[in-house]
């Protein structure tokens, strides 16, 4: 039922946003574009704080939401800054103040998703040799997937009821988000992959020592050591890998699927680069899987008498 609330949301915003826009008539009328944006906003947000029904949520709040946000994006405002900073103000408040799961799900998504956007904003963001876009990026990434590791230990946030509230909405955000973010870093800087193998050995160094003691869990160190290694050919890929690893510990099986997904997206991305020869990377990728294959068969071999 909700999944046709959302569906009908939409629809009615697209009608909306299509009748402003006949009214406006003319992109140079950007002062009734952001009239209508705020009155729609300032009625989205009274609704949803007022209000915690979800059919009420759905079929007139998030179509104001909605169409609010998009009329800011009316011609000549939509390359500014300022307008992405309020658009993340307003999800922020709308946010904290709304008492509907649905909508606070939705705008958090949403001003996490914003929080890069308003730093690509004062760049060109599709200028591929633009090193602030590079390093931005990566940066960002690295601290969603460190807030994404963080939500591990959910237990130090349950005198946070709003947090465990929106934590499974906060791990989907931040997994996506930040393999979306990694993309755009294609370059294989090696400083990038120094650091994202050595934060993949640490994760995976604690998440082996969980089920293997002493001089097994050296063995075993070894070949998680090369493994994340043989991850350090291409950033997404290491990243993903790091994901996986994550996931994994939190048994979070939808950050699992994010994760595998993007997993498979770089290898396919970093077979077709044309910056290297295909047999030498063919070579590279047999090599890894065949690590990876013999640290599964030593670890469960080294892991079998631990759990017996």
């Amino acid at each position: 039922m909700m999944l046709l609330f959302l569906v009908g949301g939409t629809i009615i915003a697209a009608l909306m946003g299509a009748f402003i826009v006949l009214i406006c008539g003319s992109s140079e009328r950007t002062v009734v574009f952001i009239f209508f944006a705020i009155l729609m906003l300032s009625g989205a947000v009274a609704i949803t704080v007022k209000s915690d029904n979800e059919i009420i949520a759905m079929l007139l709040a998030y179509p104001l939401f909605i169409t609010g946000f998009v009329l800011l994006f009316a011609p000549k405002f939509h390359a500014s800054p300022m307008i992405f900073i309020v658009e993340f103000l307003v999800a922020i408040c709308a946010f904290l103040c709304s008492k509907t799961h649905t909508i606070g799900r939705i705008l958090l998504f949403y001003a996490l998703v914003l929080i890069p956007i308003i730093g690509f904003s004062f760049v060109d963001f599709w200028d591929g040799e633009n090193y602030f876009v590079i390093i931005f990026s990566f940066v960002i990434a690295l601290i969603y997937m460190g807030i994404y590791g963080a939500t591990i230990y959910h237990d130090n946030f349950k005198d946070y009821p709003p947090i465990v509230r929106h934590l499974k909405t906060l791990r989907f955000s931040t997994a996506l988000i930040s393999t979306g973010l990694i993309f755009s870093t294609v370059q294989t800087w090696m400083w990038f992959l120094i650091i994202l193998a050595a934060i993949n050995l640490a994760v995976a160094s604690v998440l082996l020592k969980k089920y293997v003691k002493g001089q097994k869990f050296y063995i075993g160190w070894g070949m998680v050591l090369l493994s994340c290694a043989a991850t350090a050919v291409y950033p997404p890929v290491a990243f993903a890998f790091l994901g996986i690893l994550l996931a994994f510990t939190m048994l979070d099986y939808v950050g699992l699927a994010i994760f595998a997904a993007a997993f498979t997206v770089a290898i396919s991305k970093f077979y077709y680069d044309l910056d290297m020869l295909l047999i030498h990377k063919s070579y590279l990728l047999m090599a890894s899987g065949a690590v990876f294959l013999l640290m599964f068969f030593i670890i469960k071999r080294l892991t079998k008498n631990e759990q017996n």
